[in-house]
């Protein structure tokens, strides 16, 4: 049996990296699936109908999630077509390879922090009033910040784990809804931001190969079903034994 069905979600950044993994598998537990995405309106247009055509409900809103002002013009098109939203996933972040807290200009550290941070934290902000009872926010953060030299910059691991300290916050505030909120931190999933890594960096993960985005979606789905009623404040890290 389907674990969301009569759900609606919203998953920020859904048409890239981790983000199509889940929400195809969202939509394959039978929740009606809401993403944005800032560029690619091919693609995201694509997954649109994909999702669709497997007759379930979805809808792509290109969305800048740094902006306030979109944050509330998406949430408020959810909310008009379909009533409610019960379930906030968000996946969407920044990440510029290669520059380091030592290098990095003050406008790219403003913008992994924008992306990575304060867009998700805008978005729960926003979205708190509209979530039902019971409703779920899951955030999507990074291994990152267990390993900030490693593959992925500092400013990037430190915005990911400012958002593991919001989540243990949220979990607190929100729980008189009954609301429960969590974070899931993937190690090397297979996108586009692990190409070019050299084996000897893949032979550091315990079961020797890369995670794919549907690992990470089934994690979220479950977390945003009725069995994760009891998981809150917690962190979930997804990374095959990196570093184990």
């Amino acid at each position: 049996m389907k674990s969301l069905v009569t759900k609606v979600a919203l998953v920020t950044g859904g048409n890239k990296g981790i983000g199509p993994g889940i929400v195809r598998k969202l939509a394959d537990s039978g929740a009606t699936v809401a993403f944005t995405y800032f560029k690619g309106t091919a693609k995201a247009k694509v997954l649109e109908a994909e999702i669709i055509e497997s007759r379930v409900e979805a809808i792509a809103i290109k969305t800048n999630t740094s902006n306030n002002e979109e944050i509330k013009a998406a949430i408020d098109q959810i909310i008009a077509k379909y009533g409610r939203i019960d379930i906030l996933v968000n996946c969407a972040g920044s990440l510029i390879p290669k520059k380091t807290p030592l290098d990095a200009s003050d406008e790219i550290l403003a913008r992994i922090w924008q992306r990575s941070l304060f867009g998700a934290a805008q978005m729960v902000s926003q979205l708190t009033p509209y979530l039902s009872e019971g409703g779920r926010i899951i955030t999507i953060g990074s291994c990152a910040e267990q390993h900030s030299g490693f593959v992925i910059t500092g400013n990037y691991a430190t915005a990911r784990e400012t958002l593991a300290i919001y989540t243990r916050y949220w979990s607190q505030k929100l729980a008189r809804k009954n609301i429960t909120v969590n974070i899931v931190q993937p190690g090397l999933i297979d996108t586009r931001h692990i190409k070019g890594i050299p084996d000897r960096i893949l032979d550091t993960v315990a079961l020797k190969r890369f995670g794919k985005p549907h690992d990470v979606g089934n994690i979220v789905s479950y977390l945003a079903s009725k069995k994760g009623s009891y998981i809150t404040g917690a962190t979930f890290t997804i990374d095959g034994g990196l570093y184990v």
